[in-house]
């Protein structure tokens, strides 16, 4: 040992060892979680916690080209790869902890530490550098990258193996590696590789008759219901369960709000939205293809907003500082009963990503003439009272985020294959079609 190394003292190798297992725990716990969150996105339209800006979008990242290719060819999503390579991490840094405690020697160890923490930092550099791409970054996943780094730099920077035993390293991490693979599959082949209301739509056109209007006289509720895939069976089920524990709160049609749709139809249904909403997109969307395969006089759908922006929603406490949220909300509300309205709406959604307030304008506002009139009805009172209107009905309906829907006065969950199933009892939850459907889970009941 020469004198530099005598005055730099390291810490001992064990707690290293223990360092690392700790941060392979945090590993383990954020990718379960990511896991989670994307499984619930999948199945109930639910926003991750993540979602926090238009540049800070996990959902953006985790429905990605990328993230999309890599479910559907390895049957593992991101988030279970994350979950991976933080268990092999943690048994590495437990079988580093064993053989220290008992005087053994471990490069063969170190050296797969190595491995598969310059894998892990290699294609987190990569994805970063895929996100910036996109212009768009998952909060979650940054941390993810920071505790990858942090291993990385212990497993290079701290530990300091003697032999160079790298074939036996590698092939110690490749066992590992297929029998961790082997226990997530299953699980991984459980999450739906897209999201379960757009995988659904097509199930949707395919059950009404030569693709026309549905026959109500013929009650098909049954046959929809028995063609849908067990797990969105199941979905729909749970849906059903939370709706009718929901409670009833009386709200006439407001004509001057109807999108479409005859408001003597048996089902009313309004929605609040979010323009800059991507799952308030896909419930347009999905709306929209609904609205092509039933009767004009079987369903009304009315829109209100409930923008995410605290510069014109007390009842939220963030902003990103746009004013687009509540700008186009305002917009469509002094559009609304017009040919117009629907169309600014679609083109909002379509645009979402990329809106500016000037943008919302061109879009709103053909001329200058007819921007003037809309400027003064956006600042008007009787306006700004619409918009307060929609958001403290949306609060007594107890909504956590949008997209929020309500059918005949219950809330309502917002499932494309739930709500065109209502549409085609006529708004009965108790119609016998949806005795074909397996029990909720007990854990939908307790809730």
């Amino acid at each position: 040992m020469d004198s530099q190394t005598a005055q730099t003292p390291r810490k001992p190798p064990g707690t290293v060892a223990i360092i690392l297992l700790g941060v392979a725990l945090l590993t383990l716990s954020l990718g379960l979680y990511q896991w989670y969150e994307l499984y619930e996105m999948r199945t109930s339209g639910a926003s991750p916690l993540c979602d926090l800006s238009e540049n800070l979008d996990c959902t953006a990242v985790w429905t990605s080209p990328l993230a999309t290719a890599v479910h559907r060819y390895t049957g593992l999503p991101f988030a279970a790869w994350g979950v991976a390579w933080g268990g092999m991490v943690f048994i590495l840094a437990l079988q580093l902890t064993r053989r220290q405690g008992r005087q053994i020697p471990a490069d063969d160890i170190v050296l797969a530490l190595r491995l598969v923490t310059g894998g892990g930092g290699l294609l987190s550099l990569g994805l970063l550098i895929y996100s910036i791409t996109l212009g768009v970054f998952c909060p979650t996943c940054l941390l993810f990258y920071v505790f990858v780094a942090v291993s990385v730099y212990l497993a290079f920077a701290r530990l300091h193996p003697e032999q160079p035993a790298w074939s036996r390293a590698a092939l110690h991490d490749l066992g590992l590696l297929l029998i961790i693979v082997a226990v997530l599959l299953y699980p991984g082949l459980q999450t739906p590789k897209q999201d379960l209301a757009s995988a659904t739509l097509a199930k949707i056109i395919e059950s009404s008759p030569n693709h026309g209007d549905v026959d109500l006289s013929q009650d098909p509720l049954a046959k929809f219901l028995r063609d849908l895939e067990p797990q969105v069976q199941q979905i729909v089920s749970d849906a059903r369960a939370v709706y009718r524990t929901a409670r009833v709160i009386e709200s006439p049609v407001d004509i001057a709000r109807v999108i479409s749709g005859n408001p003597q139809a048996p089902v009313h249904l309004i929605d609040w939205v979010d323009i800059r909403c991507p799952h308030c997109r896909n419930l347009d969307e999905a709306l929209n293809e609904i609205r092509g395969v039933t009767p004009n006089t079987s369903w009304t759908e009315e829109s209100r907003h409930f923008p995410l922006d605290s510069e014109c929603n007390a009842s939220v406490s963030r902003s990103d500082g746009s004013g687009v949220a509540c700008l186009s909300a305002k917009l469509l509300i002094c559009l609304a009963g017009s040919p117009q309205g629907k169309l600014v709406r679609t083109t909002l959604f379509n645009e979402q990503r990329k809106l500016s307030m000037a943008r919302v304008w061109t879009i709103a506002a053909e001329d200058q003439t007819q921007r003037a009139s809309l400027e003064k009805c956006v600042t008007s009172p009787e306006t700004i009272a619409t918009l307060r209107r929609d958001i403290e009905l949306a609060n007594r309906h107890g909504i956590e985020g949008t997209p929020l829907v309500v059918i005949n006065g219950r809330q309502a969950p917002a499932f494309p294959p739930f709500i065109f199933a209502m549409i085609i009892a006529a708004g009965d939850s108790n119609a016998a079609g949806f005795q074909t459907l397996p029990p909720p889970r007990p854990e939908v009941l307790a809730r």
